[in-house]
């Protein structure tokens, strides 16, 4: 079973896709998804958990600041746990221009279910 932690202020994103995981039969393996909408809690919570993927829209925790700052302590939490950034606010976050974090992916939350769950695919079958 593998551990994947969802983080977004949104209960409707945690919760679906929480559901969508659980219940969508395009995934060969089983889930135990974690949800959570406070990055103090979620940097402990991948500490001591330890998940497989962090699937993660920082954007919502920024209230327009563009600024990578707040979610530092997190990104450093990840260390070599995959993370998939959902891409829901204006700004474009560069996975290339930051190598001390390992962004795996960058999706826009208007993509589609397929295209989210084929970056699932390839980040846990790496």
């Amino acid at each position: 079973m593998l551990k994947i932690l969802v983080i977004d202020r949104c209960h409707f994103t945690r919760t679906g896709i929480e559901a969508w995981l659980n219940h969508s039969g395009l995934f060969d393996s089983s889930f135990l998804v974690s949800g959570l909408n406070n990055l103090l809690l979620a940097k402990e919570h991948i500490s001591q958990w330890k998940p497989h993927l962090v699937i993660a829209d920082l954007y919502s925790f920024f209230n327009y600041s563009h600024s990578f700052k707040p979610a530092e302590p997190l990104l450093m939490a990840c260390g070599a746990t995959p993370l998939i950034l959902l891409q829901s606010g204006g700004g474009q976050y560069q996975a290339d221009s930051d190598p001390l974090y390992q962004v795996h992916a960058v999706v826009s939350k208007q993509a589609t279910l397929h295209e989210l769950s084929r970056n699932i695919q390839d980040v846990l079958l790496a």
